[in-house]
């Protein structure tokens, strides 16, 4: 958090000008990115999107962004994720593009913002990049800890 701080000297003599000084709190972890959203650009490529948090609740100074993204698959009575892949965001960016998608596949994303003190947990969120043979695939949202 930051705070603007006043500093003048007085004495006897009298008063010094005032001088501003920018004064932080600790650091600490950030909270979950919210607002992530997706927009499938064509069958390989989809644009991901999130809301930055609050620079007042942002815990510290944020480092970067990961946009961790994999894909789901449904058998018969569960789902599964496939391995993750991730993609590093600088902090003045609030989207990605994420190309080499399979068209046939739907996809988990999440969003993960980090500070030197640690990275947010991460709620996943699920787009529908294909047609997955007429079966349409749900994710539950779920929060994980970004490893």
């Amino acid at each position: 958090m930051r705070y603007e701080v006043l500093v003048e000297a007085v004495s006897g003599v009298g008063c010094s000008t005032a001088t501003t000084l920018d004064c932080y709190t600790e650091e600490g972890v950030p909270p979950v990115v919210t607002g992530v959203t997706t927009d499938r650009l064509n069958g390989t490529a989809m644009n991901v999107s999130w809301t930055p948090p609050n620079k007042a609740q942002s815990n510290g100074f944020i480092q970067n962004y990961t946009v961790t993204y994999s894909t789901v698959m449904e058998s018969t009575n569960r789902r599964r994720q496939g391995s993750r892949r991730m993609v590093t965001v600088p902090s003045d960016r609030s989207d990605v593009v994420i190309g080499g998608l399979d068209p046939e596949s739907a996809y988990a994303v999440g969003v993960t913002a980090t500070t030197t003190k640690g990275t947010s947990e991460c709620e996943l969120e699920c787009i529908q990049s294909g047609s997955m043979h007429g079966i349409l695939v749900r994710l539950e949202r779920q929060v994980f800890l970004a490893q």
